[in-house]
């Protein structure tokens, strides 16, 4: 299967990964967000476990709302407790009262916190693979984990082309900067040692680079100046002696929004250059050249903005702060305003490109891929339970389940039964 890829599998000389702290450590960083779950497969599943053929007014007015909303934020919390909370619906719901069964609660956390595997083996990971999703998808995702290494970020996109492909990326890749066109028209930009300067403003007159533009012209250094706004008479100089070659500056603009508010302290953090703050009383004339900065390769492309500066360390730290900041906010706003800086700051990353031959036969192929990985996270964190054994009701087809999904499936479902408890709402006719 692995064939049909552009990159074969790179085989370690030693399975590190085989342990659950080595391999946890690639999920920690794939933080690609809440699964945005499907309209249809939301649909598929409730119609799966819930719906009958004829379903009344009182479900699709009241009841379907109700789960709707439980779904979503159980798949938000953990990948796979979706099912699992409808799943608890359809064995525990008893139609002909119209009641919940009792369910032994005190038990279930007692079974759950036994059976629980905190080390799953290699073995039981591929396995996990090949009952959560078909070949195809099954054969991508454990691609990835053999291609992955520690601290590795993983990104599933639309590929458009006609095979799938596993491309590794390296440098911190900066998609909210703008940059003119001109920069990368016919080629990428990409230089070594570059002198990058980072102004937290806007330039307004083209003297204030006069300096910087000399140096470039004098001895043929790149420069990437990267500025919150700048005047077309600052880009119209910048640009025409970029096309004349006569000098190579590139000028690029992060105008204020929610999404840049943390760029140029992120920028910094990645180039060791200092902000130039004109608000906080900073001359750009004066400083422009003083704060520059040398980094070692940046790609300027149609695609993004990428500087690999070296610095693994320093980001990886905080990468951990950022993500301890984002599981202690509960606003989803904010915490995919920070799960896209701790992608932006992650020093290598695999692109899943998803290709033609695999969407043609699997629409949701991405959205499934996504979840896979997202399942997979958990179950290095928290482990695996036999639920064959042990729970057979969460999943007749399935040996095991992710320890976290399962927590999260139930107590969503105890507090889809508290709804109704309190507000006496029937389920359906």
């Amino acid at each position: 299967m692995y064939n049909q890829y552009e990159m074969q599998i790179s085989q370690p000389a030693i399975m590190i990964r085989e342990t659950r702290d080595s391999l946890m450590e690639v999920f920690n960083n794939h933080a690609a967000g809440s699964l945005a779950i499907g309209d249809q497969q939301f649909d598929d599943l409730v119609q799966k476990y819930l719906l009958t053929k004829t379903p009344n007014s009182t479900y699709e007015k009241v009841v379907k709302p109700i789960i709707s909303r439980n779904l979503y934020e159980s798949e938000a919390r953990a990948a796979g407790s979706g099912e699992i909370f409808l799943r608890l619906l359809f064995e525990y719901f008893d139609h002909k009262n119209n009641k919940f069964s009792n369910v032994d609660w005190i038990k279930f956390n007692k079974n759950l916190n036994l059976y629980a595997k905190i080390k799953p083996r290699k073995s039981e990971i591929f396995n996990f693979i090949d009952q959560n999703c078909n070949a195809s998808i099954a054969s991508i995702v454990k691609e990835v984990i053999l291609k992955s290494q520690k601290d590795d970020q993983i990104e599933v996109i639309r590929g458009f082309n006609l095979s799938t492909s596993i491309t590794s990326v390296t440098g911190c890749n900066f998609d909210d900067i703008k940059i003119d066109p001109i920069y990368s028209n016919s080629k990428n930009w990409k230089r070594s040692k570059v002198k990058i300067i980072l102004v937290d403003g806007v330039i307004e007159k083209s003297i204030h680079i006069e300096h910087i533009l000399t140096l470039s012209n004098k001895d043929k250094t790149p420069y990437v100046i990267v500025c919150r706004e700048a005047t077309d008479e600052v880009k119209n100089v910048c640009s025409n002696n970029f096309l004349r070659q006569t000098t190579d500056v590139v000028l690029c603009t992060a105008p204020y929004s929610e999404k840049t508010a943390h760029l140029f302290e992120d920028l910094r953090l990645v180039t060791d250059a200092d902000v130039i703050c004109p608000e906080m009383g900073d001359i750009i004339t004066a400083s422009i050249y003083n704060k520059s900065k040398i980094i070692n390769n940046i790609e300027i492309s149609k695609s993004g903005f990428n500087i690999e500066n070296g610095k693994e360390s320093e980001l990886s730290d905080q990468r951990t702060r950022l993500l301890k900041n984002m599981n202690e906010i509960n606003d989803e706003n904010v915490s995919d305003l920070i799960r896209k800086r701790i992608k932006s700051l992650s020093s290598k990353r695999l692109v899943i490109n998803v290709g033609n031959d695999v969407l043609m036969n699997n629409r949701n192929a991405i959205e499934q891929i996504d979840k896979v990985l997202r399942e997979l996270k958990d179950v290095f964190s928290t482990g695996l339970v036999n639920i064959k054994e042990n729970m057979p009701f969460i999943k007749q087809d399935k040996t095991f389940c992710s320890t976290n999904s399962i927590r999260v499936g139930t107590s969503t479902f105890l507090s889809f039964i508290k709804i109704f408890e309190e507000s006496g709402l029937i389920l359906m006719k």
